[in-house]
Protein backbone atom coordinates (compact mmCIF):
# COMPACT_ATOMS: atom_id res chain seq x y z
CA UNK A 1 0.00 0.00 0.00
CA UNK A 2 1.29 3.22 -0.93
CA UNK A 3 0.54 6.66 1.08
CA UNK A 4 1.17 9.86 -0.96
CA UNK A 5 2.04 12.51 1.46
CA UNK A 6 3.91 14.66 -0.96
CA UNK A 7 2.81 14.28 -4.65
CA UNK A 8 1.20 17.85 -4.89
CA UNK A 9 0.67 18.83 -7.41
CA UNK A 10 -0.23 21.02 -9.84
CA UNK A 11 -2.34 24.28 -8.41
CA UNK A 12 -4.66 24.87 -11.27
CA UNK A 13 -7.89 26.77 -12.01
CA UNK A 14 -10.44 23.74 -12.21
CA UNK A 15 -13.13 25.17 -14.04
CA UNK A 16 -15.74 24.35 -10.93
CA UNK A 17 -15.92 27.90 -9.94
CA UNK A 18 -18.02 30.46 -7.92
CA UNK A 19 -16.74 31.92 -4.88
CA UNK A 20 -13.07 32.25 -5.08
CA UNK A 21 -12.73 29.08 -7.21
CA UNK A 22 -14.51 26.66 -5.68
CA UNK A 23 -17.33 24.63 -5.84
CA UNK A 24 -20.13 25.60 -3.33
CA UNK A 25 -23.73 24.02 -2.98
CA UNK A 26 -26.56 25.26 -0.87
CA UNK A 27 -24.40 26.84 1.18
CA UNK A 28 -23.75 30.02 3.50
CA UNK A 29 -20.43 30.94 2.01
CA UNK A 30 -18.51 28.49 4.75
CA UNK A 31 -15.56 26.58 3.58
CA UNK A 32 -14.85 23.17 5.06
CA UNK A 33 -11.61 23.80 6.73
CA UNK A 34 -13.30 25.94 9.43
CA UNK A 35 -15.56 29.17 9.42
CA UNK A 36 -18.92 29.81 9.50
CA UNK A 37 -22.11 28.91 7.49
CA UNK A 38 -23.92 25.62 6.65
CA UNK A 39 -23.57 23.37 3.09
CA UNK A 40 -21.39 21.44 1.08
CA UNK A 41 -18.72 22.22 -0.68
CA UNK A 42 -15.49 20.65 -2.53
CA UNK A 43 -13.43 18.58 0.58
CA UNK A 44 -9.90 20.61 1.42
CA UNK A 45 -7.02 17.85 0.64
CA UNK A 46 -4.38 20.15 1.85
CA UNK A 47 -4.54 22.59 4.77
CA UNK A 48 -2.08 25.29 5.85
CA UNK A 49 1.79 22.85 5.81
CA UNK A 50 -0.58 19.77 6.36
CA UNK A 51 0.26 17.72 2.94
CA UNK A 52 -2.59 16.07 0.88
CA UNK A 53 -3.11 12.46 2.64
CA UNK A 54 -3.70 9.58 -0.25
CA UNK A 55 -3.42 5.79 0.06
CA UNK A 56 -3.67 3.17 -2.16
CA UNK A 57 -2.00 0.38 -4.06
CA UNK A 58 1.02 1.19 -6.28
CA UNK A 59 0.13 -2.02 -8.21
CA UNK A 60 -3.39 -3.86 -9.04
CA UNK A 61 -4.31 -6.88 -10.96
CA UNK A 62 -7.01 -5.97 -14.02
CA UNK A 63 -10.31 -6.74 -13.05
CA UNK A 64 -9.85 -6.32 -9.31
CA UNK A 65 -11.29 -4.08 -7.15
CA UNK A 66 -8.72 -2.09 -5.03
CA UNK A 67 -9.69 1.22 -2.88
CA UNK A 68 -8.35 4.47 -3.12
CA UNK A 69 -8.48 6.63 0.22
CA UNK A 70 -8.34 10.34 0.19
CA UNK A 71 -8.35 12.36 3.30
CA UNK A 72 -9.78 15.65 3.96
CA UNK A 73 -9.22 18.20 5.71
CA UNK A 74 -12.16 19.77 8.66
CA UNK A 75 -12.98 20.76 12.18
CA UNK A 76 -15.55 19.18 13.87
CA UNK A 77 -18.91 20.41 12.15
CA UNK A 78 -17.39 18.91 8.52
CA UNK A 79 -18.38 15.28 7.71
CA UNK A 80 -17.96 13.26 4.72
CA UNK A 81 -21.12 13.85 2.26
CA UNK A 82 -20.01 12.22 -1.24
CA UNK A 83 -17.17 11.41 -4.05
CA UNK A 84 -17.90 11.92 -7.48
CA UNK A 85 -15.97 9.48 -9.47
CA UNK A 86 -15.29 9.43 -13.05
CA UNK A 87 -13.11 6.16 -14.50
CA UNK A 88 -11.69 6.00 -17.64
CA UNK A 89 -9.71 3.66 -19.62
CA UNK A 90 -6.66 5.64 -18.90
CA UNK A 91 -7.18 6.54 -15.22
CA UNK A 92 -9.77 8.86 -13.36
CA UNK A 93 -10.90 11.41 -11.43
CA UNK A 94 -11.91 11.81 -7.67
CA UNK A 95 -13.64 15.15 -6.56
CA UNK A 96 -14.21 14.44 -2.15
CA UNK A 97 -17.02 16.20 -1.19
CA UNK A 98 -18.01 17.38 2.65
CA UNK A 99 -20.75 18.96 4.46
CA UNK A 100 -20.25 21.44 7.21
CA UNK A 101 -23.21 22.21 9.93
CA UNK A 102 -22.43 24.32 12.38
CA UNK A 103 -23.28 23.19 15.74
CA UNK A 104 -22.53 26.66 17.80
CA UNK A 105 -18.71 25.81 18.88
CA UNK A 106 -16.96 23.57 16.39
CA UNK A 107 -13.65 22.55 17.80
CA UNK A 108 -10.38 24.29 16.49
CA UNK A 109 -8.73 20.71 15.55
CA UNK A 110 -8.22 19.95 12.45
CA UNK A 111 -9.16 16.41 11.62
CA UNK A 112 -8.97 14.36 8.70
CA UNK A 113 -12.25 12.86 7.06
CA UNK A 114 -11.70 9.53 5.35
CA UNK A 115 -13.28 9.18 1.62
CA UNK A 116 -13.03 5.86 0.75
CA UNK A 117 -13.28 5.14 -3.17
CA UNK A 118 -13.36 1.23 -4.68
CA UNK A 119 -12.19 1.07 -8.10
CA UNK A 120 -11.52 -1.11 -10.97
CA UNK A 121 -9.72 -0.97 -14.27
CA UNK A 122 -10.28 -3.62 -17.15
CA UNK A 123 -7.12 -2.88 -19.21
CA UNK A 124 -3.37 -3.20 -18.10
CA UNK A 125 -1.17 -0.14 -17.89
CA UNK A 126 -0.76 3.24 -15.95
CA UNK A 127 -4.11 4.92 -14.74
CA UNK A 128 -3.43 8.65 -13.79
CA UNK A 129 -6.43 9.20 -11.11
CA UNK A 130 -6.02 12.77 -10.32
CA UNK A 131 -7.75 13.64 -6.85
CA UNK A 132 -9.45 17.53 -6.93
CA UNK A 133 -9.75 19.22 -4.29
CA UNK A 134 -9.43 22.74 -1.82
CA UNK A 135 -5.99 24.22 -0.55
CA UNK A 136 -6.64 26.42 2.77
CA UNK A 137 -3.78 28.78 3.33
CA UNK A 138 -4.06 31.66 6.18
CA UNK A 139 -7.20 33.40 4.55
CA UNK A 140 -6.59 31.67 1.04
CA UNK A 141 -8.69 29.33 -0.72
CA UNK A 142 -8.02 27.62 -3.96
CA UNK A 143 -8.58 25.00 -6.15
CA UNK A 144 -5.24 22.04 -6.37
CA UNK A 145 -5.09 18.60 -7.88
CA UNK A 146 -2.81 15.92 -6.92
CA UNK A 147 -2.03 12.88 -8.89
CA UNK A 148 -1.11 9.23 -8.16
CA UNK A 149 -0.69 6.81 -10.84
CA UNK A 150 -1.64 3.29 -10.20
CA UNK A 151 0.08 0.24 -12.47
CA UNK A 152 -2.85 -2.41 -13.50
CA UNK A 153 -0.77 -5.45 -14.59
Amino acid sequence: MRRLTLVIVSIAALAIASCGGASRENDGGSDSGGGGGNGVSIGVIHHESQQPVITYPSIVRNNVPFVITVHTYGDSCVSFERDDVALTDSGGQITPYDRRVDQGSCSGSVDLIPHVISAMFRTPGTKIITVNGRRITGSQDQPITATVNVLIQ
